[in-house]
């Protein structure tokens, strides 16, 4: 039986994984929609203020309904 050699589709691989690694450019936080809600969401829990956006000017906006604001 016949086997092909790994070491040319292993070193393409390799080749393929440093690459996509060079040209990676991480994206900062907020760029997309929910991970800035995220984000949002864990400053005001860290601060205390609840589960608020905290990017809202004025009364911080409640994201829990009428029933579950008094539990936050």
């Amino acid at each position: 039986m016949h086997r092909e050699p790994r070491a040319p589709y292993l070193l393409l691989g390799g080749a393929a994984l440093a690459v996509g690694l060079l040209l990676l450019i991480p994206l900062p936080p907020g760029l997309w929609h929910d991970d800035g809600v995220y984000l949002q969401f864990g400053r005001a829990l860290a601060r205390g203020e609840g589960l608020a956006y905290v990017g809202v000017p004025g009364d911080p906006a409640c994201r829990a309904g009428v029933l579950a604001r008094g539990t936050l």
